[in-house]
């Protein structure tokens, strides 16, 4: 018996199919091609996923843009009596938003891009549509 890498007090008969390094059932990641380290086990990020911090900064920039636009559209509407139209119209803003961010970061998708339409729109509306 071997004792775990990770766990040096347990005894483990497993060892990745990759590195050979012994692996205890708590540290093992399944494969379709057997057991293996989390070392090993871990697969690159796809290229979808990631944005280069120059498109993150356009995303930024378009999600704010378009949350301000929105939060300009909802002074209006407040203004003109029909505040309770956008509550109708919210998921349409926020399909338009998605989709600006979405583009502005090349079309990425991910973690990273939810967060920074999320931020940057609630950034336009709070902090730039009441200037507009």
């Amino acid at each position: 018996m071997m004792k775990c890498a990770t766990h040096p007090g347990v005894e483990t008969g497993l060892t990745c199919v990759t590195c050979g390094t012994p692996i205890c059932p708590d540290c093992l990641v399944q494969t379709p091609v057997g057991m293996k380290c989390r070392r090993c086990g871990v697969g690159p990020v796809p290229r979808i996923y990631r944005v280069s911090p120059g498109r993150l900064a356009l995303a930024v920039t378009a999600g704010a843009a378009a949350g301000a636009a929105a939060g300009a559209a909802v002074l209006l509407l407040r203004a003109s009596g029909f505040g309770l139209l956008f509550v109708l119209l919210g998921p349409v803003a926020g399909t338009f938003i998605g989709h600006a961010v979405s583009r502005a970061a090349g079309d990425k998708r991910g973690m990273t891009v939810a967060m920074t339409a999320a931020v940057s729109c609630a950034v336009g509306v709070v902090l730039v549509a009441p200037q507009v």
